[in-house]
């Protein structure tokens, strides 16, 4: 079992509180800091690995639980479901124009999971 996984196949931006980034060590390392940051994740293709690729296949995975009842956590653990929800509604912002493949699903994974998503 590797604890870190998380940072690495579904990113999240920095944990913020009342305007001071409050999040862990482990999130002020692996934050997407900007808009741009997370464009180039998604662009990211190099020696077999895509990035967006990957992602959308996870998320893809995850939702498809969601769908059938079950809760996030019980699927990517307790710990990890706020970075999940983080993930969603960063990207679904980020995708709005610009994927509307990857956007349909983090959609439907806000909708079912009850996360607000910026206008």
């Amino acid at each position: 079992f590797l604890p870190l996984w998380m940072w690495f196949v579904i990113p999240s931006p920095p944990y913020v509180k009342n305007n001071i980034e409050r999040g862990s060590s482990m999130n002020r390392k692996y934050a997407i800091r900007s808009d741009e940051e997370a464009l180039a994740f998604l662009k990211y293709e190099s020696e077999g690995v895509d990035l967006r690729q990957n992602y959308f296949s996870i998320l893809s995975a995850v939702l498809e639980h969601l769908k059938a009842g079950k809760a996030a956590r019980s699927v990517i653990g307790g710990f990890d479901e706020p970075k999940l929800q983080s993930s969603v509604a960063f990207f679904e912002r980020i995708t709005r124009d610009s994927d509307p493949e990857l956007n349909e699903v983090l959609v439907q994974m806000a909708r079912l999971m009850n996360v607000h998503l910026a206008k």
